[in-house]
Formats: C-alpha cells, sequence, structure tokens
C-alpha cells in the first residue's frame, strides 16, 4: 500500500479531535499550547465580529427612528451618510447593494466608531483586529495583547475580562454623536418608538 493511501486510512480511521491534530500536531508541527492559543485567538476574534454586527445592526435601526415618521427614508440614510460619514449600504439589509461580504473587520469598527466614537471597547476591537492579523498572517509567535504573550493562560484572562468589562458598557448612548445631537423631547420621542419595536 502507498504513502497516500495509508494517509487516507489514517484520516478515515481518526476520531473528529484527532483530525483537528492531523493538521495542527502532524502537518504543522504544533504542541498543544500552540494549538489551543490558535484556537482562542480565532474564537474571541470571531465573537468580537458578531458581536460588531449585532450591536451596528442595533444602531442603525435606532438612527432610522430617530427621526420623524413622515421622514422619507432615503433622506433619513442620506442624513447618516452625509451628517456622520455612514456608508448605511455597507449596514442596511434592505438597501439594493447591501452584502454582508463588503464588511471587513476595519468597516464594523470604524462605522461602530461612528455611532459611538472611541471607547474602551472599539480600542478593544482594534487590537483584536491587529491580532487576527498576526493569526491570518501565519505570525503565530507574534500573538500578544498588551504587550504580552496570548500563549499565557493570565493573557487569555486579561482579554477575556476586558472583553467582557467593556462590552457591558457598550450601551451608554452619552457617547454617540447622532444621540447627542437629539434635543430632549427627541430624545424622548425616539426611546418611546423604541419601546414600541421592542415589545
Amino acid at each position: 500500500m502507498g504513502t497516500l493511501e495509508q494517509l487516507k486510512q489514517l484520516i478515515h480511521s481518526r476520531s473528529e479531535e484527532e483530525l483537528s491534530k492531523i493538521i495542527s500536531h502532524a502537518a504543522l508541527r504544533y504542541d498543544d499550547n500552540t494549538s489551543q492559543t490558535i484556537s482562542f485567538v480565532f474564537w474571541i476574534c470571531y465573537m468580537a465580529e458578531q458581536d460588531l454586527k449585532t450591536i451596528i445592526q442595533g444602531c442603525w435601526n435606532m438612527s432610522k427612528i430617530a427621526y420623524p415618521e413622515n421622514s422619507n427614508n432615503e433622506v433619513i440614510m442620506n442624513i447618516i451618510k452625509n451628517e456622520y460619514g455612514i456608508d448605511f449600504t455597507k449596514i442596511d439589509p434592505e438597501h439594493p447593494n447591501y452584502s454582508e461580504n463588503n464588511l471587513y473587520f476595519k468597516d464594523l469598527i470604524d462605522i461602530y466608531e461612528k455611532f459611538f466614537n472611541k471607547t474602551n471597547l472599539s480600542t478593544l476591537f482594534w487590537k483584536l483586529k491587529d491580532v487576527r492579523n498576526d493569526l491570518s498572517h501565519g505570525r503565530i509567535e507574534k500573538l500578544t495583547y498588551n504587550n504580552n504573550s496570548l500563549y499565557l493562560r493570565e493573557t487569555k484572562e486579561e482579554i477575556l475580562e476586558d472583553y467582557f468589562t467593556y462590552y457591558s458598557e457598550k450601551d451608554n448612548l452619552d457617547t454617540s454623536p447622532i444621540w447627542n445631537s437629539l434635543s430632549t423631547e427627541e430624545k424622548k420621542a425616539v426611546e418611546e418608538k423604541y419601546k414600541k419595536i421592542i415589545y
């Protein structure tokens, strides 16, 4: 039996967990710590990207109801685009040019900061983007957070604690230039409309 046939037999005989190790341990020759660190980085970056999409969609929905009910949808979009520099074609699923594939991690963070300005959470998102870039470009040995190696458990704990702490602060509308541009009456009207939508 040839080497390729032996390899195929080996692949078919392995468990799900062992299939992953064929790549990480056998082919790439990474140890458990490296493999686990790569997995940790992938999942925290994936979670951040999904959370960003959820936050931005919520902000977009809030922005649309921030204007009078008789406003033309196109007028609302143009106000948001021109006054706040947000490319609504990237965040409005109803727009004919919308495609989720048009949004990169950098785009999501840029849009987040246009909604909320720079926050602890957006700073963390930029750090995660850099970590993800290192991972994507094979700079495995350079995986760090706040200049500490992500191979260390303490660094993994630190990034998780920071993430969940800053994420819990995300609903602070006081940092939002869009929200702060509204009068007290307009804010009350938006809150009332929003309550009707979510309840």
